[in-house]
């Protein structure tokens, strides 16, 4: 295999998930980063894409997260905190 191609591999997930936290923390934050790189920061259409299309969410996960996305007061506080955290 050449280092230009990459494996990538498909899992789908159930509601029981041990690792479903972890999950949906990392699709919350790729989503961010979306969002966060848009005019003025704010390209909340790509930030809902990559939301949708994440195929390691359930239903329910992408539907709460979407919420979560359409209240911007609450996605600028993640943000925030996001940048705190990355600078620690």
């Amino acid at each position: 295999m050449s280092t230009k191609e990459t494996n990538v591999s498909v899992k789908t997930v159930s509601d029981d998930d041990v690792n479903r936290t972890v999950i949906v923390a990392r699709a919350v934050r790729q989503a961010l980063s979306f969002a966060d790189k848009g005019r003025n920061g704010k390209d909340w259409e790509m930030a809902t894409k990559a939301i949708m299309n994440n195929q390691q969410l359930t239903d329910t996960e992408r539907n709460t997260i979407l919420h979560l996305l359409d209240n911007k007061s609450i996605v600028i506080l993640l943000m925030a905190a996001a940048r705190i955290t990355a600078s620690d």
